[in-house]
């Protein structure tokens, strides 16, 4: 959907396929395959777990049903979640920056070329004065390096570009993506610290201290 190719669009407007060969080679179908198995494998475990959770709080089904739910889903979590953004995400991610630069400038909020572009973690994208305010976390160089595995490599900013080419709505692209970049990491925080505390057996007294005798 990224990057059709194989295919030709007939004069009625309907797409046909003509080449299976050149589908199966789409450089993003891969990654994006992988994605999305491993977010509706996140997405169970994080199911579970608040199931789990919520058995805690309630206090039913005595010590086996809160101690097994809530102790089961976090650690199997943490590899399909940290495997969600890295590599996955990630490739997707660099994807659009070669064949769609000008939509990966507006989901960076990056509106001048830079050479050693820093990542914006959260920002406020002005259009007409092209700039970025409110920011009140950035990193150096970083988003150069996730782009191109370089620290001083070029990004093209928006003023690259023709403005009829830009997205349509730059702000809530970028806030769109910026949210899910957020709880993708938030998530991986989560996950980790609840593998922690079950390695130390915080969540399971927690859970027999609920469930009671």
């Amino acid at each position: 959907m990224q990057h059709p190719v194989g295919q030709r669009v007939g004069p009625d407007g309907t797409i046909h396929l003509e080449s299976i060969l050149e589908l199966l080679g789409n450089p993003w179908l891969l990654w994006q395959y992988l994605h999305t198995m491993l977010a509706s494998l996140v997405t169970a475990t994080f199911v579970m777990a608040s199931i789990g959770a919520w058995y805690v709080l309630s206090g039913r089904h005595g010590r086996a049903g809160p101690a097994s739910s809530s102790r089961s889903p976090s650690p199997p979590a943490c590899p399909p979640r940290c495997s969600f953004a890295f590599p996955t995400g990630d490739r997707q991610a660099r994807n659009v920056a070669v064949h769609q630069p000008v939509s990966f400038a507006a989901m960076e909020g990056l509106f001048r070329t830079e050479q050693g572009a820093d990542l914006v973690l959260i920002g406020q994208p002005d259009v007409e004065k092209m700039r970025l305010d409110i920011v009140s976390l950035q990193v150096p160089d970083v988003l150069s390096f996730l782009t191109h595995r370089r620290w001083k490599a070029e990004i093209r900013g928006l003023e690259a570009f023709p403005r009829d080419q830009w997205p349509g709505n730059i702000p809530l692209l970028y806030y769109s993506y910026q949210s899910w970049s957020a709880w993708g990491r938030s998530s991986i925080a989560v996950m980790g610290l609840s593998a922690l505390l079950l390695r130390r057996g915080a969540l399971t007294s927690a859970s027999n201290r609920s469930s009671g005798p």
